[in-house]
């Protein structure tokens, strides 16, 4: 097995040896673009002639394009957990945004390059690829989403992607004499489609724009590379995570299907003297093989059990093929709705999906898969199954038998502003194996497109404040799903912010006795019992958030304020100052602190709190009014 402490060794050698050269045998830098939610139909290189990708289309002229490149995961963080380490989901662990974690035991590409000398820096868009996910092993330099501030959007969970490159081209300043290994993330094309040209936010149109202006900011850092002199010897490589929806199939967005329109991305590789030009690769490839290629290239050792190849022998014009399948999953709909998940193999020109009804599509004869040929070749569903099977009763160990996280309650709401649901995982399937998960559990989910489809766009409602809306839509969604989840989850929520504290009751004791560990869920429960003034049973919640969470400052606050009302002014004391130990440039908690110092008679800290709000937030009239009244109630 191959160890980070093996790579130092292996590097040294190579250099010696001459093993890591472009042009005249000068050692490679390596830049890594992701684009995130990019299709790759909607790239001029791709064959989109109305797309506006110049500097994306120019890139695969001088380098290599491959046609057929299939990801692992729908989701954003699980894919670039499979880039990085060369392992599928169900090996590395993490499959879903926001609830797993990349556990230490793995070992990525930056820690590699790291070990073998190369600055290592990333820049990265969303907040679904902070550091806290386990993205950041490795890199000397890590720059994603900032936390809020003060007077900011607390939610606030992705950066555009001028301000992504401009770190970027900072990096590349910082590296230019030095080795390097630099990872930019691109965020653009995520919904909502925030187009300076197109109005309609949800429009395909709008989705285009946002691919051209990442395009365009791509672009600036290949110019800064050229600028500086590296583009001749930096191995350049380009892949997509996932795709986008645009309602092909029915589905608007992604992470519910397994459609090519959402498993096939981009990829090119290009760098002078080693990826040959105007080249273009047909065969199916995966993002489980970047990881290895690009350690091929600089002649080093693979990762640790790594399920990915090395792609090199495809890029030699003479005729060569790697008979590569390509496996692809989503889970959302088991996670969300408790219907089954889906599994993909591809394999040739055959792409079977594996859902209690199966399905088998020729994507070279059918790309847009509208012709199902399972009834008409059972042989051939049979024979992509047990290959399916294979595939996952073969695979190494999972690195972590565990590696789920639990976010705090203002964590979880940054990424659900991205669209992503912190629901809890079905606890009857914790302790299964892979093996043991793959005949499909539940309903499949193509029978339920539409309600999938409607659940997306009740989402969406939620995200404007029409909760109205929202709700006739979400009882629209379990009039066909009674025991989904999140949108029961989501029920209770529109419920009570419409003041419907019953009915809303009703809905979150349902989703709670399907998933009694959904903190977020409980979290939401405790913040509308406070709205209706029922302390003790918001107190209830919360404390059980806590058990779940200890370090929770949102669940402390809580319990602060449902003390409070209760006029347990110790108690409530204890819980903000927890709150404000976690948070300590939390304006809210401090506010908080400080009254119930007031309540309590202690003016010096009261002042103490309120001046602190101030200093973060001088505009802040009821910290002024606060202070005010406490210096006039103090002794003189």
């Amino acid at each position: 097995m191959c160890t980070v402490a093996a790579l130092v060794l292996v590097y040294r050698v190579g250099m010696a040896r001459g093993w890591f050269g472009g042009r005249a045998g000068e050692p490679l830098n390596v830049l890594l673009i992701t684009a995130d939610t990019t299709r790759a139909d909607y790239l001029g290189c791709y064959g989109r002639t109305a797309a506006q990708t110049p500097n994306i289309d120019r890139l695969a002229r001088a380098g290599t394009q491959f046609c057929r490149c299939v990801t692992s995961s729908v989701q954003t963080l699980p894919s670039h957990c499979t880039i990085m380490t060369g392992l599928y989901p169900f090996v590395h662990g993490v499959r879903r945004n926001g609830t797993d974690q990349l556990p230490p035991a793995a070992v990525t590409l930056a820690e590699a390059l790291k070990s073998a000398g190369f600055a290592t820096r990333a820049a990265l868009g969303s907040y679904v690829l902070d550091g806290r996910f386990g993205m950041a092993q490795g890199f000397d330099e890590y720059r994603t989403v900032p936390a809020p501030q003060a007077g900011t959007d607390p939610a606030a969970a992705q950066r555009t992607g001028d301000q992504v490159c401009a770190d970027a081209l900072d990096m590349l300043t910082k590296s230019a004499r030095e080795r390097f290994f630099l990872w930019v993330h691109f965020y653009d094309p995520h919904y909502p489609y925030e187009s300076a040209r197109v109005p309609d936010p949800e429009s395909p149109a709008a989705y285009a724009d946002e691919i051209t202006f990442m395009d365009t900011q791509i672009g600036r850092l290949l110019d800064r590379l050229r600028e500086l002199g590296l583009d001749q010897r930096t191995l350049v490589i380009l892949v997509g995570d996932h795709g986008e929806g645009l309602d092909d199939h029915d589905e608007f967005e992604h992470s519910f299907f397994a459609y090519e329109t959402t498993v096939q991305v981009p990829f090119i590789a290009a760098c002078p003297g080693v990826v040959p030009p105007n080249h273009v690769v047909a065969d199916v490839v995966r993002t489980l093989d970047i990881a290895p290629t690009m350690l091929d290239f600089l002649g080093l050792p693979p990762l640790p059990d790594a399920q990915g190849v090395s792609l090199r022998p495809l890029l030699d014009k003479a005729e060569h093929h790697l008979d590569l399948t390509a496996y692809a999953e989503a889970g959302e709909p088991h996670t969300l709705f408790r219907l089954a998940r889906i599994r993909t193999l591809t394999a040739g020109p055959l792409k079977y999906i594996h859902a209690p009804t199966p399905q088998l599509y020729d994507l070279l004869a059918d790309p847009g898969e509208q012709q199902d040929l399972a009834s008409a070749r059972p042989a051939d569903v049979a024979r992509l199954r047990e290959q399916l099977r294979a595939l996952l009763a073969d695979a190494p160990p999972r690195l972590a038998e565990d590696s789920s996280l639990r976010l705090a309650h203002h964590e979880l709401a940054r990424l659900e502003s991205l669209g992503y649901l912190g629901v809890a995982a079905d606890p009857a399937e914790q302790d299964l194996s892979e093996v043991d998960l793959f005949e499909p559990r539940g309903v499949d989910p193509h029978l339920h497109i539409r309600a999938i489809s409607t659940y997306q766009r009740a989402r969406i409602a939620i995200a404007h404040g029409q909760h109205a809306t929202a709700e006739a839509q979400l009882q629209s969604v379990l009039t066909a799903l009674a025991d989904a989840p999140a949108p029961l989850r989501d029920l209770a929520d529109v419920l009570a912010r419409q003041g419907k504290f019953d009915a809303a009751i009703q809905s979150y004791e349902r989703v709670l006795a399907l998933t009694p560990e959904d903190s977020r869920t409980r979290a939401q429960y405790a913040s509308m019992l406070l709205g209706a003034r029922r302390w003790d049973a918001a107190a209830t919640q919360a404390t059980q958030v806590l058990a779940l969470t200890p370090n929770d400052a949102a669940a402390h606050s809580m319990l602060g304020v449902a003390y409070s009302g209760m006029e347990r002014y110790g108690e409530a004391c204890a819980h903000f100052e927890a709150a404000v130990r976690l948070e300590p440039r939390n304006p809210n908690a401090l506010h908080a602190l400080g009254q119930v110092y007031t309540r309590l008679g202690r003016l010096d800290q009261a002042a103490d709190c309120f001046g602190r709000v101030l200093a973060l937030d001088p505009r802040s009239e009821r910290a002024r009014a606060a202070l005010q009244a406490v210096e006039q109630a103090r002794p003189h």
